[in-house]
């Protein structure tokens, strides 16, 4: 955070930040972290990291975040990026049944060298293994 001195560093750094502490189970302090963020930020490219965070404070509805028609390579990505932390938000809330069906649809994007999908690729694997 020292260094994230834009609104977009902010909520990309607060994002990861925040997915962390809940797989830690540090809810309230994952809660108390995202306090600062509010819709007047002034996001230029970091919007899917925004929209979770505005997800987390229950500003916005799961499925505001995979609203895209996926026929271009950039809705493709915004998709595997949102999709990756909505099976992150259901893991946290104990939903796997959800997260694994999120998981397994960003795999299904094909789009592989998205880290989004890469990590859904790995969380599904632990999933299915356990």
């Amino acid at each position: 955070m020292k260094v994230s001195n834009n609104d977009d560093l902010k909520v990309a750094t607060l994002d990861w930040y925040y997915m962390t502490l809940k797989k830690m189970g540090r809810n309230s302090e994952a809660m108390d972290l995202i306090k600062p963020v509010d819709k007047n930020m002034n996001i230029i490219e970091n919007d899917a990291y925004f929209k979770r965070l505005l997800l987390y404070k229950s500003q916005l509805k799961p499925e505001d975040l995979l609203a895209s028609e996926m026929t271009s390579d950039e809705q493709k990505l915004q998709y595997v990026t949102q999709g990756y932390g909505l099976g992150n938000y259901y893991l946290a809330e104990g939903d796997t049944s959800k997260a694994k069906s999120i998981f397994q649809n960003v795999i299904n994007t094909g789009y592989w060298s998205a880290f989004g999908y890469i990590a859904s690729e790995m969380e599904l694997a632990k999933l299915l293994d356990e």
